[in-house]
């Protein structure tokens, strides 16, 4: 498996909505993938159009990547697939021996946290309205 440069996103409370919504707790937990890699998906295109681009390399090596527990999507990651963009972290933080950071995935978090969670919250509410 690749390694990434990750921006984490899990969402916390969880369990608590589940134990709270009794009947819908299943159409909840089936639509709790779809609405992480959502939030994942905005946040991937916003990092996409800041990263800077030479050979385009880093950019298209920027995914959202679901992480599983029990089979379940329990958070998504987002970030660059290394290899090839194995100089990500020289680009986001810079280096000592003069290259300034270029930040890409912090401010793509910062920007777009907001949108991110509205994305995964209209998924989640629609799921439970329909109780797919």
């Amino acid at each position: 498996m690749a390694r990434r440069q990750r921006q984490a996103m899990v969402v916390h409370g969880l369990d608590q909505l589940f134990e709270a919504l009794g009947d819908q707790k299943a159409a909840v937990r089936k639509a709790q993938g779809p609405a992480l890699r959502a939030a994942g998906a905005v946040v991937e295109t916003e990092a996409k159009q800041l990263v800077p681009v030479d050979t385009g390399t880093l950019r298209d090596a920027i995914v959202v990547d679901a992480i599983r527990r029990g089979g379940v999507v329990v958070a998504v990651e987002v970030g660059p697939t290394i290899p090839p963009a194995f100089h990500a972290h020289l680009v986001e933080f810079g280096t000592d021996r003069g290259s300034p950071a270029q930040p890409f995935m912090r401010p793509a978090w910062d920007t777009r946290k907001k949108e991110a969670l509205d994305a995964a919250k209209t998924i989640l509410r629609e799921a439970i309205r329909n109780g797919l």
